[in-house]
């Protein structure tokens, strides 16, 4: 009888532990908006399987950081209006959160910060569209429009920005702990992603000096905090069953944030 109640009490346990884990919230990029994550992308019931309770933030397409940031400050508020909860942010998102916990304090909630692809050290890309959008026959007209149309946020990501401006005016909070992940495409590229915007913009980022990429943020600008490591996808892969590895590129890229909150929280 009293193996039988040790066997309950684990059983108790872990469903008590599960329930105890903390919410989650996630912020998505530039050019890109909540609804495919609500209604095509299964995040959520990936979360729900390792006992996680996942939100979408509602932030805007397109904007910048700022902007963006104010409205993920009103969505965490919204989503979760008490208590502590871990972030992940892709790409743009990533930066939005990190101004969301240092502009608005949120060091006494948000446990943890994990970032996707994010250009912490700026993009190459953003550099090349600002520097050449105005100039007829430019590529950089077609890879804005792909960002949003909104030049105001692709400046925002240029290298002289995060580097000389964001970083310095946005250090870590000491209470958070910070996670990233880098991503690249294999050689030969037009084998490994089928968007062939990817292919002009990888390419920037190669003769920028930074081969490794996943033609929007280079490996090396992923790298904040606590680094879980590279991985192959190209930009679009990373949080979503399209195009780079099929259906499955995503789901290896957040069972490995899963087991890292897992295994440190």
């Amino acid at each position: 009888m009293s193996v039988f109640f040790f066997f309950i009490q684990i059983l108790f346990s872990n469903i008590s532990s599960a329930q105890e884990r903390l919410p989650v919230v996630f912020a998505h990029g530039l050019g890109i908006s909540s609804t495919p994550y609500e209604m095509i992308i299964p995040l959520k019931a990936l979360f729900k399987e390792a006992g996680y309770q996942l939100y979408i933030a509602q932030t805007p397409v397109t904007d910048t950081i700022e902007a963006r940031a104010k409205v993920l400050r009103d969505e965490i508020q919204r989503l979760v209006p008490h208590g502590k909860f871990h972030l992940i942010g892709h790409s743009m998102g990533g930066l939005d959160s990190r101004l969301v916990i240092h502009k608005y304090k949120m060091g006494d909630r948000c446990v943890s910060l994990t970032t996707l692809s994010t250009p912490h050290r700026g993009s190459p890309v953003a550099d090349y569209v600002v520097k050449n959008v105005n100039r007829a026959g430019s590529d950089a007209v077609e890879l804005l429009g792909y960002l949003g149309n909104d030049i105001k946020a692709v400046q925002n990501l240029t290298t002289h920005y995060m580097n000389d401006v964001f970083n310095v005016r946005v250090p870590n909070n000491p209470r958070v702990r910070y996670f990233s992940m880098g991503f690249f495409i294999p050689s030969p590229v037009q084998a490994y992603s089928s968007i062939p915007w990817l292919w002009l913009s990888h390419q920037i980022i190669v003769e920028a000096g930074r081969p490794n990429n996943d033609a929007m943020v280079s490996v090396d600008s992923a790298r904040w905090g606590e680094y879980l490591g590279s991985f192959a996808g190209d930009h679009y892969s990373e949080t979503a069953q399209v195009p780079f590895g099929g259906a499955l590129m995503f789901q290896d890229v957040f069972r490995t944030v899963l087991e890292n909150l897992d295994s440190n929280f």
